[in-house]
């Protein structure tokens, strides 16, 4: 699966309405990192794609997810936990916490080695 968007172009989709400001503090990054990325300077790291996709909806989580090197499977696992935790809070009428799901699963699967932000040159 996948969109053809750009990096930039995917930083950009996931932020949104939000402003860089509001984005970064939702990512718990700073305001030049987010122009960084949408600028094309710097590539994001393979955490900072995770956290991206945390932060969107679907099918937009799972692109993020990819380029942060999770595996199909992993993803598959991700939507599932997901999936459940909106069940279960419709079968309760409760707002679901997906975050919370999302760190469960992820405790239950070994983090890909991290890789440092890299200038979009290299």
């Amino acid at each position: 699966m996948e969109l053809g968007l750009t990096n930039t172009e995917l930083v950009k989709a996931v932020r949104g309405d939000r402003t860089q400001q509001q984005f970064a503090e939702l990512l718990g990054l700073a305001r030049c990192m987010i122009s960084d990325y949408e600028r094309g300077a710097v590539i994001p790291s393979s955490q900072t794609w995770r956290k991206l996709g945390d932060s969107a909806g679907y099918p937009l989580n799972v692109y993020c997810w990819q380029r942060g090197g999770l595996s199909r499977e992993v993803i598959s696992k991700l939507m599932d936990a997901m999936r459940s935790a909106n069940e279960a809070a419709n079968a309760f009428s409760l707002k679901p916490n997906l975050p919370e799901a999302v760190e469960r699963m992820r405790q239950e699967i070994p983090a890909p080695e991290p890789v440092t932000e890299l200038p979009a040159d290299e």
